[in-house]
């Protein structure tokens, strides 16, 4: 009874493996009437998304430096550094 089990299972995660593994790929099927053949091709597209923006402003850059949201709130309850008295 075991083997059977284990085949099942085998067979379930295999088709599961594929599966997820076909989806994140995109393939183009092309099919020849002419000669009854069907190629299966991987599609041709960038592997990365690049984007080019131009240099931040200086309230885009100091509104990026701003906490935000719980870092903001944790703000509130940060101690101020002890300040250094200097001996004279």
């Amino acid at each position: 009874m075991e083997p059977i089990i284990y085949y099942i299972l085998a067979l379930v995660v295999g088709f599961a493996t594929g599966q997820y593994t076909a989806s994140r790929k995109k393939f183009v099927v092309n099919i020849d009437k002419e000669k009854g053949e069907a190629t299966i091709e991987q599609e041709n597209r960038p592997k990365k998304k690049v984007e080019f923006i131009s240099e931040p402003t200086q309230s885009e850059a100091e509104e990026a430096e701003k906490p935000k949201g719980v870092g903001k709130f944790l703000k509130k309850f940060v101690k101020p550094a002890k300040e250094e008295e200097d001996e004279e």
